[in-house]
């Protein structure tokens, strides 16, 4: 769905260890962050992510960096959620 602005496949994805090759949109660049995938906007995207995936391969497929990623987000969103609980309860 071109619309999605984080699409949970996303966090799946790096939940599981396994690397993301999307599209630029909405929020899916800073949920990957530089380091955590292929993000294009570009019109051609198959061939793009295909060089891409040629000249960046060891970078891509690093299981434990989408692992990493994931728990940074799930800690920077259990902090989040902890904060709102606590401003709702004062």
């Amino acid at each position: 769905y071109k619309n999605e602005a984080a699409p949970l496949v996303v966090y799946e994805s790096l939940s599981a260890g396994v690397p993301v090759i999307a599209n630029d949109i909405g929020a899916i660049s800073g949920i990957l962050g530089p380091e955590m995938g292929l993000v294009r906007q570009d019109a051609n995207f198959v061939d793009s992510a295909r060089n891409m995936l040629t000249q960046d391969y060891d970078r891509i497929v690093s299981r434990s960096a989408a692992r990493l990623r994931f728990e940074a987000l799930r800690q920077r969103y259990a902090r989040q959620l902890e904060e709102l609980v606590q401003r709702l309860a004062t």
